[in-house]
């Protein structure tokens, strides 16, 4: 028996062209499903835990002061979806940077500049998170890297610019 015949059938059953549509549809399948289950890393299960801290600069005392009457941990999200992370602490110190101003000198008629400490916090988050993929490091749409900025956002807070500090991997569980 020939593998196609003189009508073109593969084993005499079906159609050359009808075979390469059907092996088509059934790549076609198995990419979507790869996909749709996350790729290797989800389909095995396989997640990297993140260990890392984000600073945030500049906080206003009373944003920082909202943020002391959160209950740790707090979930992260995005977009108004949930994230595998959480913020576990946050601490605070004094910004270091100097607020300058110009204010009027009445008794010689001109301006002087004043110098004083600034009346912020820098905040130091601390977040645990799973990533599926631990080459890009991304949670939401975020990628976690010593020295990106980076998003604290929750369910409770949000505080934007803030500088990824450090970063620690744990092994796939």
């Amino acid at each position: 028996m020939k593998v196609i015949d003189e009508k073109g059938r593969f084993l005499g059953k079906i159609n050359l062209i009808d075979l390469i549509v059907l092996i088509g549809i059934i790549l076609v399948a198995f990419i979507l499903v790869g996909k749709l289950l996350g790729g290797k890393d989800a389909a095995l299960g396989g997640q990297t835990k993140l260990t890392y801290t984000v600073k945030v600069y500049d906080v206003d005392p009373d944003v920082y002061e909202s943020i002391k009457k959160v209950t740790f941990p707090d979930q992260l999200m995005a977009a108004g979806d949930m994230l595998n992370g959480k913020v576990i602490s946050v601490s605070e110190e004094p910004s270091q940077g100097q607020v300058y101003e110009v204010v009027p000198n009445a008794q010689q008629g001109g301006m002087e500049l004043h110098t004083g400490a600034k009346n912020t916090y820098d905040l130091t988050f601390t977040i645990e998170a799973y990533v599926a993929n631990d080459v890009k490091n991304e949670l939401g749409t975020q990628e976690i890297r010593v020295g990106k900025t980076h998003i604290v956002k929750t369910s409770q807070f949000e505080l934007e610019d803030g500088v990824v500090l450090s970063c620690v991997r744990e092994q796939a569980r």
